[in-house]
């Protein structure tokens, strides 16, 4: 009886000098108690039988071809090549006698046989993983932001329902005053800037600007005034008061996180929006 070690190897990718090729996927099977006198293509049998389903493991989406696998031995031989009903490595295990005197002797060994991916297959693969990495960037990447000022804030609002922003946890506390509300569809992703746009100015109104000293009336105060808060908005069912009052059902509501989306709310923090 001899034994047996399979491994799965990709053609033409080792680094190594004189090498032919590279085993992937760490797959690598021994079997043991295996008839001395089988023949080239009981090994191939044996060896693509236990490989292959590895190798599918390995990678399940990529179709792999498994008729362009290869069965080589340890010296690169291929053994397709080998005549059938001929023991392929019983002669590696019968060694003479001493001094000829004694019959030979049979020693089982272990050899390794590779089950080869070709090189053009591989490559394909390579390919195959490389459009798979970008179609998964691509479908998770951020959706694009959509600002909404408190003139559209009626964007959220709907017949039955109605968009409310709820602070998210802060070191800071202030005073809610709503000016503007900002939404994005990613709670991952901060809010992108609106795109400005810009014409040339009037040759008249120009001239005009640079008579009038280069003077610009800005209120800095009402700038410094406002603060961005990030908020979570929640979407709330609305009914008539008649009917609030009527049914118990409809006078609480509860959150569902799994349909809020992430915001911004701008605050004017100056003292003459204070109430009370």
């Amino acid at each position: 009886m001899i034994s047996l070690e399979i491994l799965a190897v990709n053609e033409g990718g080792s680094q190594k000098k004189g090498g032919h090729g590279t085993p992937f996927g760490s797959i690598c099977e021994r079997k043991k108690d295996i008839d001395a006198q089988i023949d080239a293509p009981g090994l191939i049998k044996i060896a693509l039988d236990t490989v292959w389903p590895r190798i599918q493991s390995f990678c399940p989406a990529f179709q792999w071809q498994y008729e362009e696998f290869i069965v080589r031995d340890s010296r690169w031989v291929d053994l397709l090549g080998h005549h059938a009903c001929e023991p392929y490595f019983y002669s590696q295990c019968v060694q003479a006698g001493r001094k000829g005197l004694k019959p030979p002797i049979f020693k089982t060994k272990q050899f390794a046989l590779m089950v080869i991916v070709p090189e053009s297959q591989w490559h394909k693969y390579g390919k195959w993983t490389e459009r798979a990495e970008e179609d998964d960037a691509t479908r998770q990447a951020p959706m694009a932001t959509t600002a909404v000022s408190k003139a559209s804030i009626d964007v959220f609002q709907g017949e039955d329902y109605i968009a409310i922003g709820v602070p998210l946890p802060s070191k800071r506390t202030h005073l809610r005053t709503a000016s503007s509300l900002s939404s994005t569809s990613s709670s991952t992703s901060p809010p992108l800037k609106k795109a400005a746009f810009f014409r040339s100015p009037d040759c008249n109104e120009l001239k005009e600007a640079l008579q009038s000293g280069r003077i610009a009336n800005v209120d800095a105060q009402s700038v410094y005034d406002l603060q961005n808060e990030n908020v979570q908005l929640y979407w709330i069912a609305t009914h008539p008061m008649s009917e609030i009052l009527e049914n118990s059902k409809y006078q609480s509501f509860t959150l569902h996180t799994a349909e809020s989306a992430t915001g911004q709310l701008t605050v004017n923090t100056s003292s003459a929006n204070l109430i009370g």
